[in-house]
């Protein structure tokens, strides 16, 4: 597919701001795009969404809301529940780090 053939909006926009040395950008854009819009079969395709989702955060939720707003909204909300969790495992983990050093204070130790 050719730059004069790309549909999105947004990628479109920024291939009007990228110089062509930054041109994979748009190449990593368009195939972010491509996997929002038809799903990966394979393996090393889904490895790749998935690293193009991560190193595209914003971009992905943009095509994403582009593409549909119920997927958009899923997403959003499994972000939010997978927020949750972190945060609870932090919170968890600096419980027990607290624990253990109230029991190393008591048992004599210096902070």
């Amino acid at each position: 597919m050719s730059y004069k053939e790309i549909s999105s909006a947004f990628i479109r926009e920024r291939l009007q701001n990228t110089v062509w040395k930054n041109h994979e950008t748009i190449d990593e854009l368009r195939a972010l795009d491509a996997f929002i819009q038809k799903a990966p079969t394979t393996r090393n395709g889904f490895m790749k969404f998935e690293h193009l989702k991560h190193l595209y955060p914003a971009e992905f939720l943009q095509l994403l809301g582009d593409f549909s707003t119920e997927l958009l909204k899923a997403e959003l909300l499994k972000q939010e529940e997978a927020k949750a969790q972190l945060n609870a495992r932090l919170a968890l983990r600096e419980s027990e780090e607290n624990a253990k050093l109230h029991e190393w204070l008591n048992a004599g130790g210096r902070n």
